[in-house]
């Protein structure tokens, strides 16, 4: 994340910063595939001394779409430029607004963890990270591989 742009991305509640984070991450996804995309969020935030959801999705190299030289890191600094000029949510996508209301659920913990608790996820056709090696697979969502520590 690009150091001037951290004040923009800090002033997002946790939900609207979460459901950025899944509709950068996961917009291509099934539902399932995006609700799991945000309990793996909420798994470190419950897991971190911090429980900054903040902290956790703009944590360097973490998730790609927060690492400025991601195309999709552009698509999320405008929207969360929009949101701040005044543009009401009907104005962003139908599928950024299912995003912001499943990341309140998942703030709030009225969803349940569909990814036995993963830590961590990639999609294998695009990557196959070296640290997934020494992993648990706990599920398969759509595009990506759910994990966690053995």
């Amino acid at each position: 994340m690009k150091p001037e742009d951290t004040k923009l991305f800090g002033k997002l509640a946790d939900g609207d910063l979460l459901g950025l984070l899944m509709y950068l991450e996961g917009r291509g996804e099934p539902i399932e595939g995006r609700i799991a995309i945000a309990n793996v969020v909420r798994n470190r935030v419950n897991k971190s001394e911090s429980k900054s959801y903040f902290a956790i999705i703009t944590a360097k190299n973490q998730f790609s779409c927060f690492n400025s030289n991601d195309p999709n890191y552009g698509i999320g600094f405008n929207m969360a430029t929009d949101m701040f000029s005044g543009k009401v949510p009907e104005d962003l996508t139908r599928k950024f607004q299912e995003c912001r209301w499943i990341a309140m659920g998942i703030v709030n913990n009225s969803i349940l963890d569909n990814t036995k608790g993963a830590l961590y996820y990639y999609n294998p056709k695009v990557c196959k990270p070296y640290w997934a090696k020494e992993m648990l697979i706990t599920t398969i969502i759509g595009h990506h591989n759910f994990l966690k520590e053995v």
